[in-house]
């Protein structure tokens, strides 16, 4: 007695052809066939492949949600870094300095003096804007200057929109609300 059930799943959670299948099992093709159709066999097929397509997805999407989560944290540890380290008054004026204490010995020391080192400074200012930019991008948040362009498309395409609007309205035979001028002759034609 052959197992229809295994036969069944066999086809329904894998990707071989009812012709295969028969040829596989050793049972005529339109026995197969007519137990795949009885059983609709295509419709579970569809349906099981649905469903793991679901699950797969679904993981993609725990991943990369977990991803972010990090790089979201992340990023904000570094944020609370950068904003600690300018919270120290002395701390663009803190050098790291190397001094030779004789026969080939050196010492390095961090010391503190009045001139601001500039490099770190611009450094720490490249930090925080593209730290920034990181945040804006995970979270999704504009800029105003990215607003305003935003606004501007919207803005432009509109004015296209009513553009094809009066074109079309001018093919159709109805008024599409131009004032033609008829354009004035040059004052040397008007003498002549």
């Amino acid at each position: 007695m052959r197992d229809w059930t295994e036969i069944e799943t066999m086809y329904v959670a894998g990707d071989m052809s009812l012709q295969a299948l028969a040829e596989q099992t050793g049972i005529s093709y339109s026995t197969v066939s007519k137990h795949a159709s009885a059983g609709k066999w295509s419709e579970k097929r569809q349906g099981f492949r649905k469903k793991a397509e679901n699950k797969a997805l679904e993981r993609a999407r725990a991943r990369i949600s977990a991803k972010l989560l990090k790089l979201a944290e992340s990023t904000e540890l570094a944020i609370d870094a950068a904003l600690q380290a300018l919270n120290d008054p002395e701390q663009f004026r803190r050098y790291i300095v190397t001094e030779g204490c004789g026969e080939g010995v050196s010492a390095t020391s961090e010391k503190i003096f009045q001139k601001t080192d500039t490099k770190a400074l611009r450094d720490m200012a490249a930090a925080l804007r593209d730290l920034t930019a990181l945040q804006r991008n995970i979270y999704g948040l504009k800029t105003s200057g990215e607003k305003v362009s935003e606004k501007i498309a919207r803005e432009r395409l509109k004015l296209e929109q009513k553009k094809v609007e009066h074109a079309i309205g001018d093919e159709d035979g109805g008024e599409s609300g131009v004032i033609l001028i008829p354009e004035r002759r040059r004052a040397d034609e008007e003498d002549a």
